[in-house]
Order: C-alpha cells, then structure tokens, then sequence
C-alpha cells in the first residue's frame, strides 16, 4: 500500500462507509444550513461590518480557498508516491479562479460566501453520489445538483421579507460547484472515476439539467401581474404584491443619439400617453417626496409593481440631484465634475424629452440658465448608459425563453435516449 493509501484514497475515489441515505442526510443538512441563513444573513453581515468591516467577508473566503488548496495539496502527497505537475497545476489553476472571483466581488464581498456554501454542497453531493457513480458523469451531476439547490436557494431569497433574488447569484452558486468539481475531477483525478459516462449517469445529468431549465423558466415567467394575480388569491402571499424583490421584468431599450442609452417599462407611445394624461396626478407625488430623506420612503411605497411611471420618474430625478451634488465637491474644471455633471444632465434630458409634462408640473424643473450651465459642463462625447430600470429585460420576452427551454429539454432527453441506445 502506498504512504498515506488509506483514509485520504476513500475520500474521492470510494463509496462512503455510511449507508447512502445517510450520506444524502449530510446533503440535506447542508442545504438546511444554507437555507436556514438566508433570513439570518442580514443580522449577520451587519454584525460582521460593525466590528470587522465588510472587508473581512473577503479576507474570510480567502482564507478559505487558500486552506481549501492548502488540504488538497496534502490529501495528494499522502495519498501518491509524488506529486504530478498537471495535479498540482489545476488545484492551483482553480484556485486562482476562485480568489479573482471573490477579489472582483470585493465591492458585495458578503457574495463571495456563495463559493463556501455551494462549494462544500458540491463536494457532499459528489461524496453522496459515489455510491452510486464511477464515471466521468458524477461531476456534470454534482454540479448540477448543486445549481438547482443554488436556484431554490434564489426563489427562498425571494419569498423572504427584506431578501433579494439575482439571476447572477444563481450563476454564482453553479459556478462555485462547477469550479469544485473540476479541481476534483482534474485536480485530484480519482482512480476509481474511470471509464466513458454510463447510461444511468447520462439520464441523471439530463433529469438534473431538465430540472434546473424547468425552474429558471418558471423564474423568467414570475413577473409583476402574475405575482398580482396569484398574490391576491392565495392566502398568506398577499405581502409579495409590495415585494421590493422582483424576480424579473421586461422592459425597452432606449438609444437617443442626445442622451445615450436608458430604459423603460413603457414602449415610446404608451411612455408619452402616461406623461400626457398623468403628468399633475403623478407631479403631487414626486414633491410630497422631494426631501431626499424620504426617498426611501418613496420606493417603498410607490415601487414598479403599484406606480412603473411614478417610480421610473423619481429614480431618474433622484439619480439626476445626486450626481449633480456630488459634482459640486470637485474643482470646475476637473474630470470628476465633469463627470458628474455628464451624468446629471443626461438624466434631466432624460426627464425633459420623455417625461417632459410631469416634469413642468413638478418642482423638480430647471431656470433656461442653470439648464445651460449643465450642458456646459457636460461631456458631450460620453457614452452615457443610465443605470435606472437597466435590470429590465429588453432583447427576449418570456415566449423567447420558455421556446428555448423547451429545445434544450428536447435535446437532453433525445440526447441521452440516443446514448443509451448507442452504448447497449
């Protein structure tokens, strides 16, 4: 027997010594661990930025990769006679990817947890599925069983008062395990993983993967009138209809060759019919809410699921006041205030050509002359793309996504029927 040959060589590369169910059990107290911190998370994280800092989210993930490697690196000299350079470089290579992963998140480091949680679940589900897996299709499953956790993870998020879904954190939680089951795949290389895909392998990835379709289909449909809908009708979700969080919208993109690019929830007619018909009604609002301080306030109460016209105008106003105050601290002349000022008055152009009735209404319009002084400080080539409703979904419409559900599904089920039949 090799050094080291005997724990660390089962670890990988043999079934676990516990019955199977138990090996899901650890599965599923993991995924009850994640779930159970999503309403605790915000606790959490003030706690942390209080006395740390939330710096200290990144140097913590950090840390964690670097013991990660740290525990590969010596699972592989005890379990070889000598380390392999292609080992040693994909453990290293992974890594990598993951502490640019977490150094990019830096701004929302409280993300970068998302590699901790679903790394550890992908390893868990990889342990779990060796009782019955030794073929290359145990990675593709792990990952993917640990995407559809990521996703459920996502729809939690969303039902949970003062909690937000992002389409990009189900990325992150997919990526994490894809990340971990390649450097277990190439980084540790266990010898019992041989061989091509088995058929029971090929069907589960498919069912997985079909699955995971399945539930990012359904996330792309949940948008604001049918939460209206079924809000309304089932007893306890009635809270969702005021729901901060919303899952997905679709929307319109914006390119005019004066202000540069923005969006909307409105096509241009039906944009200008609501300035038209609404623009007192709609003014009344936006200066019962002008103080800054009552802008959260505002957004609370007029969000885009009850006021889309109301709340667009006064993120825009509100968008337009802050960069025009925060260039006010550079010297005139200077690239931030210029900067700034591009900003500024790209948003009131913004207001001026379509919202321009609600706006005169309001008192949130400019003097001829400080209008002038704006554009002066502008910086009239700058590739402007508003921030305001820019999560709006604007190239595909839903019918867009499910059709391309459906062809993937199509495929996956043809795909592995035609492999097993192949391989019989």
């Amino acid at each position: 027997m090799g050094r080291g040959a005997g724990y660390p060589s089962r670890m990988f590369q043999r079934p676990p010594k516990e019955r199977e169910s138990r090996s899901w059990l650890y599965v599923g107290l993991w995924m009850l661990f994640i779930f159970t911190f999503i309403p605790l998370a915000r606790a959490v994280q003030s706690f942390v930025d209080e006395r740390w800092g939330r710096e200290a989210f990144t140097w913590i993930v950090l840390a964690a990769i670097v013991a990660a490697l740290a525990a590969a690196l010596i699972y592989l000299w005890r379990g070889r006679a000598a380390f392999r350079a292609g080992n040693l470089a994909w453990l290293v290579g992974t890594a990598t990817l993951f502490v640019v992963w977490t150094w990019h998140l830096r701004t929302n480091p409280e993300e970068a947890l998302h590699f901790i949680q679903y790394g550890v679940l992908s390893l868990l589900v990889y342990r779990a599925l060796l009782h019955r897996l030794r073929d290359v299709s145990i990675y593709f499953a792990a990952a993917l069983v640990a995407g559809v956790v990521g996703t459920l993870d996502e729809i939690i998020q969303w039902l949970t008062p003062g909690r937000f879904f992002d389409f990009r954190d189900i990325w992150l939680n997919l990526g994490s395990a894809v990340l971990v089951q390649i450097g277990v795949s190439r980084g540790i290389r266990p010898s019992q993983i041989t061989g091509r895909p088995s058929v029971a392998g090929v069907r589960l990835v498919a069912r997985v993967a079909t699955v995971q379709l399945v539930l990012l289909g359904l996330c792309v449909s949940n948008t604001i009138p049918r939460v209206e809908w079924y809000a309304s009708r089932i007893p306890g979700l009635d809270y969702l209809r005021t729901n901060e969080s919303i899952m997905i919208e679709y929307g319109y993109r914006y390119e005019d060759p004066d202000i540069g690019v923005f969006f909307s929830r409105f096509p241009p007619q039906e944009l200008a019919r609501e300035d038209r018909e609404r623009a007192e009604e709609v003014a009344e609002i936006l200066n019962r809410y002008r103080d800054p301080r009552r802008y959260g306030d505002f957004l609370a109460t007029y969000t885009p699921a009850i006021d889309p016209f109301a709340h667009e105008a006064r993120v825009h106003l509100f968008r337009r006041d802050r960069y025009r105050g925060e260039a006010r601290e550079y010297e005139e002349g200077s690239d931030e205030h210029a900067l700034n000022f591009t900003i500024a008055y790209r948003e009131h152009l913004i207001m001026e050509k379509y919202f321009p009735h609600t706006l005169h209404a309001s008192r949130y319009a400019f003097t001829d002359d400080y209008r002038l002084y704006m554009r002066s400080q502008q910086i009239p080539e700058y590739r402007y793309v508003s921030a305001v409703s820019a999560q709006l979904v604007t190239r595909w419409r839903e019918p867009h996504f499910w059709l391309a559900v459906l062809l993937a599904v199509i495929a996956l089920e043809v795909g592995w029927r035609y492999y097993a039949r192949r391989t019989r």
